[in-house]
């Protein structure tokens, strides 16, 4: 965990090429998949196998593992659990395909095509050689083991939100990558190499191993999994799929090997209250939850909610969590990570119909990271105990503005709106992207903070006046939205949480169609100084949308450019809203974005320009003019039903 920021900021800028993708750096050399469908590539040259000193490593060819009854393996969860809640459903876990629209995982697609590859071929060429029973087999290090696995979980993310954007293909590329490392019985000898004897006590490098198999393949496979399955149905093998993972829990959250009264590896910590809020702990139980609704397994549901209340029950009055909060400088990062796990476990309850209590103490526990955004120093008194701190040294350095720990710190923060919209913590949320959206006196400190919290999870645009770029995420600057992928998100904040319900958009368009058509626009303003034309257009009003269309425009006093930034809806009663980035008058002024309203019945929508900025030439800057005259001018667009 000590590497795991460093590999993340690796992973973000190092562009993956295919050739030389093994650890060694050499190329893997192609074969066919044993149903001849795909091809699969295996790592050879210096990587030592598990087995021998040969000079290959451990064959990458899926094999087939039906004929293991895993039934029969008693999974030592503990001594059962103190809940005992249904499993209703298994289709989905944290997506559904049948309520969601996810238009907006297109921008997360979009980018950087090239590092997140989604072809089944391209992909199987980077990755396969991690479908391997025994990741220690790779003779790669303590770094390297958790570049290859961030890379791969950062590629799967990629694919699952294209196959959530309705990506056929990519939904067929997960089924093949899952079927590869269930085919491999991939993990399931983890630590359990010819170098590892029985009571050897498990170095820090055997659990990393452990971590990185539980965050960085299993849960991406697990998630990406359920939403394939709901595009395509599940594969004919899902029972055998199952029986997989039920291995690789074995032996990647029990320690298959104790020593005298040693507890298991992951779930050690349920017990002990000195541990129990443990990040590791929590997503043991969310993974092993997960399954428990994909193969209606009870026992193994009810072990997350088990984690959920265990972990809540650690959260003090003021919202801190016991463990995570001494962390050192890496407090916010812990705490945020283990909130994000526990919305994830009340997501997947919530979707079988269970409203988990005790939410009270989630709503805290946002609240305390939330007033830590504003005072760090509330903070320190925890921090101080610099508990496996590794991203400073001194725990009044709270790491989280960069990219990296900002994800997860705050990955939990859309969720947590979509999840709690009339919630204060909500409220909060927002008036701090509207601080950054329209502030013009605002601390460089304060700036900072708060983007850490806005950042993926609002459109950049919204608060571009006050964005805050650094030195890992600039390449974003351009783009729609700060795609933050991973740590404990599992996906893109934006892609998997601001979406749709899709009854909401068949109800909106099947109201507001009867207004469907094409419309002739006239631009004027209004002023101390009388009316003007600025400009013609026409609106496209189609399923409760309204757009500009290509032809037809003319503006007198910006780029006809500002027509692509025009935005409207329409809804059933005919209420217009929309908003438009443009600068209305023949001055040199900075153009910003007017909210217009109107409707049907008035063929007009009104907006208002003021706080007009002017040109400085001292400052080369736009600056607030006081003085301008007029201070506003109102911008009508007049509107009939006519083609031109």
């Amino acid at each position: 965990m000590k590497k795991l920021f460093l590999a993340l900021i690796l992973s973000l800028f190092s562009i993956h090429v295919y050739a030389g993708s093994c650890p060694d750096g050499s190329d893997p050399v192609k074969s066919i998949s044993d149903d001849g469908t795909y091809f699969v590539y295996k790592c050879g040259g210096s990587v030592p196998s598990s087995s021998n000193n040969s000079s290959e490593s451990t064959t990458i060819t899926k094999t087939n593992n039906s004929s293991n009854n895993t039934n029969s393996i008693k999974i030592p969860f503990n001594k059962g659990s103190n809940y005992s809640y249904k499993v209703n459903q298994n289709r989905v876990l944290l997506t559904d395909l049948d309520k969601y629209d996810y238009s907006n995982c297109k921008y997360t697609v979009e980018k950087n095509l090239f590092r997140n590859p989604l072809d089944s071929s391209s992909f199987l060429k980077k990755h396969s050689y991690l479908a391997i029973p025994d990741l220690e087999t790779l003779g790669v290090g303590e770094q390297d083991i958790d570049e290859v696995t961030i890379t791969f979980a950062e590629n799967l993310y990629k694919l699952h939100h294209a196959c959530l954007a309705k990506d056929q293909n990519a939904c067929k590329t997960i089924h093949k990558v899952v079927d590869l490392f269930s085919g491999n019985l991939a993990l399931t000898k983890n630590n359990d190499n010819s170098n590892y004897h029985k009571h050897d006590e498990l170095s820090l490098y055997h659990h990393e191993i452990v971590y990185h198999s539980i965050n960085n393949i299993l849960m991406p496979l697990m998630l990406s999994y359920s939403t394939a399955n709901q595009a395509l149905g599940a594969p004919k093998n899902h029972n055998a799929i199952g029986d997989w993972f039920k291995q690789t829990f074995y032996r990647n959250l029990y320690n298959p090997k104790p020593l005298a009264n040693e507890m298991p590896i992951q779930r050690c910590m349920l017990r002990n209250t000195d541990y129990v809020a443990a990040n590791h702990t929590l997503a043991a139980s969310s993974l092993v939850m997960m399954y428990g609704v994909t193969w209606d397994d009870q026992h193994a549901f009810n072990l997350g909610i088990e984690g959920f209340y265990s972990t809540l029950n650690s959260v003090r009055s003021d919202g801190s969590m016991s463990f995570e909060a001494k962390r050192g400088a890496n407090a916010m990062f812990y705490s945020g990570g283990t909130l994000s796990q526990l919305l994830k476990i009340y997501q997947v309850a919530l979707n079988q119909g269970i409203v988990l209590d005790k939410a009270h103490s989630l709503h805290r526990a946002a609240k305390f990271l939330l007033d830590v955004v504003e005072d760090q120093t509330i903070i320190y008194k925890y921090a101080k105990g610099n508990a496996m701190g590794w991203c400073s040294e001194n725990y009044k350095e709270q790491c989280f503005t960069e990219t990296g720990p900002r994800t997860a710190s705050f990955g939990w923060v859309k969720h947590y709106m979509r999840l709690f919209p009339e919630h204060q913590n909500t409220k909060r949320i927002e008036a701090f992207a509207n601080e950054l959206a329209t502030s013009d006196v605002i601390t460089e400190k304060r700036k900072r903070s708060l983007n850490s919290v806005i950042k993926g999870h609002f459109p950049t645009e919204l608060f571009r006046k006050n964005v805050v770029f650094d030195r890992y995420d600039k390449e974003y600057q351009n783009e729609y939205v700060f795609e933050d992928s991973l740590n404990w998100n599992s996906g893109s904040p934006m892609c998997l949480y601001d979406t749709v319900n899709i009854s909401e958009i068949k109800k909106v368009g099947e109201a507001a169609n009867s207004y469907d058509g094409a419309y002739a626009c006239i631009l004027r303003t209004e002023s101390a100084f009388g009316q003007e034309n600025i400009g013609t257009a026409q609106f496209i009003i189609k399923d409760g949308k309204i757009s500009i269309a290509r032809k037809y425009r003319y503006l007198m006093t910006s780029a006809i450019s500002s027509y692509d930034t025009f935005e409207g809806v329409i809804d059933k009663d005919g209420n217009i809203k929309a908003s438009f980035e443009l600068n209305p008058i023949m001055h040199m002024v900075e153009p910003k974005s007017i909210q217009f309203s109107g409707n049907m019945d008035s063929l007009q929508l009104r907006g208002r320009f003021d706080e007009i900025k002017s040109w400085d030439n001292n400052t080369k800057a736009y600056v607030l003019d006081e003085n301008f005259y007029p201070s506003f001018y109102d911008v009508i667009i007049d509107f009939k039903k006519e083609n031109y």
